[in-house]
């Protein structure tokens, strides 16, 4: 996925990055609306829930939404689906660059799968590497997998994209399509919650731009943490970043060995039905959870008494079963 010639102004970005591949021709439109996580950070795959949502009926274009990821070498891998102009149910593809391609138009290389329906049903894509061979998957169902080159992505990120690719329109309505529960692995193999996530608004890699004083004719708005909508009709001003990870608040902040706290917590992901509480600082802080600790909507409420540990600050950390993690310091007298 390339990026060239960036343009900033408050709150919106624009910028050019490569798309599902076939040759590109004079005035023709490459569309993306993207969300990146921030950076840089090593990756080794990454996944995202994107609901389906069927292309009317004689369509003029097709709607790609997809997660993808840059890799050194001018490699690039990415999954999803592609609604053909509404002519045929919405169908699964993984696409990758070897090495010293990713900066050409190329040629389809991956393969399709099967359908993703119902329309508005939620389908997971995602791709991860075991050594230098990164696999894709379509609902936990394995798509295919090659060898890239390198077993990780130094520094570079995912993103998630709603794309219309090969236009000569921009009048095209394009969803809105829902993403949600965007998460990314590291390199000891763990996946992560992507915390804090940016908007951008571009073009695939050999669009033609667009006339000046045209308006991009799409959008993006967060709908809450880790949950978004890309499309027509959305605001083209959007908040940077788009949302940021979890909190958790403590009272008090501080207290003595046997002291109870209450824990309370906000932004967790909505697929979180359990959550954890510990301390990476110390095994011995958390004594007991009471209070029946629990995360319902995203909400985390329960109470800790603490351990007996030295005087000193100490991190208090609620992780929630899809992983993602919340921190607080708290003082022990």
């Amino acid at each position: 996925m390339r990026l060239a010639v960036i343009i900033s102004v408050p709150v919106i970005a624009i910028l050019l990055v490569l798309a599902t591949t076939r040759p590109i021709v004079a005035a023709e439109y490459s569309f993306q609306v993207l969300v990146h996580m921030s950076g840089p950070t090593d990756v080794t795959g990454a996944s995202v829930q994107i609901r389906v949502r069927f292309a009317p009926l004689g369509a003029q274009a097709d709607v790609v939404p997809w997660v993808g990821l840059s890799l050194p070498g001018n490699a690039f891998i990415q999954v999803g689906y592609s609604d053909m102009m509404g002519k045929y149910p919405p169908t699964a593809f993984w696409e990758y660059f070897p090495p010293g391609t990713a900066d050409t138009i190329g040629y389809f290389q991956g393969g399709q799968g099967s359908v993703v329906e119902p329309n508005g049903t939620w389908h997971s894509f995602s791709f991860y590497s075991v050594g230098n061979v990164w696999y894709s998957y379509v609902d936990n169902i394995n798509m295919g997998s090659v060898n890239l080159g390198v077993d990780s992505s130094h520094g570079l990120t995912p993103y998630a994209a709603a794309e219309v690719p090969h236009t000569n329109s921009t009048g095209i309505v394009l969803g809105p399509i829902e993403f949600r529960d965007f998460t990314y692995r590291d390199v000891s193999g763990s996946w992560h919650n992507v915390s804090e996530a940016f908007g951008d608004l571009g073009f695939g890699f050999g669009s033609a731009p667009l006339p000046s004083g045209t308006r991009f004719p799409y959008g993006l708005e967060a709908i809450g943490i880790n949950d978004w909508l890309a499309g027509s009709g959305l605001r083209q001003t959007f908040p940077s970043p788009l949302w940021m990870g979890p909190t958790i608040g403590l009272t008090p902040t501080a207290g003595i060995g046997g002291s109870q706290i209450h824990v309370r917590g906000s932004g967790f992901l909505s697929a979180d039905t359990a959550c954890t509480i510990s301390s990476p600082t110390s095994h011995n802080l958390v004594f007991e959870t009471t209070g029946g600790l629990g995360v319902s909507a995203g909400i985390v409420v329960g109470e800790l008494i603490l351990g007996i540990v030295p005087p000193g600050k100490y991190v208090v950390q609620v992780t929630g079963n899809q992983g993602d993690v919340a921190q607080a310091t708290i003082t022990v007298e």
